[in-house]
């Protein structure tokens, strides 16, 4: 009997790495009320990406400085988490605290997720931090002034020089035409 269990218990958790973007399937393997699957929950962080976009669930234009041009900044994180969990995206600004975003993570091997903020001028830092409060990675990047392409004036056409016009001779009608 303990053989079909810990035989069952593999495939259990075989199953959830392999389903983990179907919620129905890993919530009947390790639901995220039970405290065991929260006391097992350890996540680990495959890649942390600054970006000005997300495009099928990966980043877009990844950078690590931007302008106000770009409008967004991203943070994206490719997660390994072992069981259910949460992160939290904290955004500064200039040295101070903008935003804390909570996310929530599912057991899988690359749980993906990001979060955003609006690219605002100054100096900026994201970490990712765990439920206990442990940074998992921090990066910090600039925001600078639109940057719009530098484009040469248009030359002023040249004054055109005013055409002299005669003003009509007054004709006095009392002369004569002069004869030729």
């Amino acid at each position: 009997m303990k053989f079909c269990l810990s035989l069952t218990a593999a495939f259990l958790s075989t199953t959830a790495v392999y389903a983990h973007n179907t919620a129905p399937a890993v919530e009947q393997h390790a639901p995220a009320n039970k405290p065991e699957a929260a006391a097992n929950a350890h996540i680990s962080l495959n890649r942390f990406v600054l970006a000005t976009g997300i495009e099928h669930r990966e980043p877009h234009n990844a950078k690590e400085n931007f302008t106000t041009a770009d409008g967004k900044v991203f943070a994206f994180a490719d997660l390994n988490s072992k069981g259910h969990d949460h992160v939290v995206f904290q955004w500064k600004h200039n040295g101070k605290e903008h935003a804390k975003v909570q996310v929530k993570v599912s057991d899988s091997a690359r749980w993906r997720t990001f979060s955003h903020v609006s690219a605002l001028p100054g100096n900026w830092s994201v970490a990712i931090v765990d439920k206990s409060g442990a940074v998992l990675k921090e990066m910090n990047f600039n925001v600078g002034g639109a940057t719009a392409p530098v484009v040469a004036p248009k030359e002023a056409p040249a004054p055109q020089e005013k055409q002299k016009v005669e003003e009509p001779k007054k004709v006095d009608p009392a002369a004569k035409p002069a004869a030729h």
